[in-house]
């Protein structure tokens, strides 16, 4: 495995989890500032710089928050123990419950964000034909 300082992007489920594991409680304030059933409960006000794609999200809020049945800080740490890949939902609810807003790159765990999430196919199964 590369060392973390140089995993920006994972290339392996080993490097995904070392990259959450290393950011694990920047990723969990932001899960609880962020995660759309903990939104509800605060305001965080941000110039949104794409508002059609805000009021798309707005509409996939609702739904993760009608649909959440468990805390998602103790669903977060549930799945990092399990290391269960159900981790990249997580992070992409936590993603949706951000503000379309290019004021989100002020945290420095949001590029480890995205990245966790558009890299999240690393943790399925590895294609049959394909050698490293």
């Amino acid at each position: 495995m590369r060392p973390i300082e140089d995993i920006d992007y994972p290339k392996t489920a080993e490097e995904w989890w070392a990259l959450l594991e290393h950011h694990k409680e920047p990723l969990k304030d932001l899960t609880v500032q962020f995660h759309p059933v903990y939104r509800q409960m605060q305001r965080v006000e941000m110039r949104i710089t794409a508002p059609l794609a805000e009021r798309v999200c707005e509409g996939a809020r609702r739904s993760i928050s009608r649909e959440c049945d468990e805390d998602p800080l103790v669903r977060f740490d549930r799945l990092l123990e399990e290391k269960s890949d159900e981790m990249v939902s997580l992070l992409n609810e936590v993603w949706f419950g951000m503000p379309e807003s290019t004021d989100c790159w002020q945290y420095p765990v949001f590029g480890v964000l995205c990245n966790l999430c558009s890299e999240g196919y690393v943790l399925g199964p590895e294609p049959e034909g394909i050698e490293e």
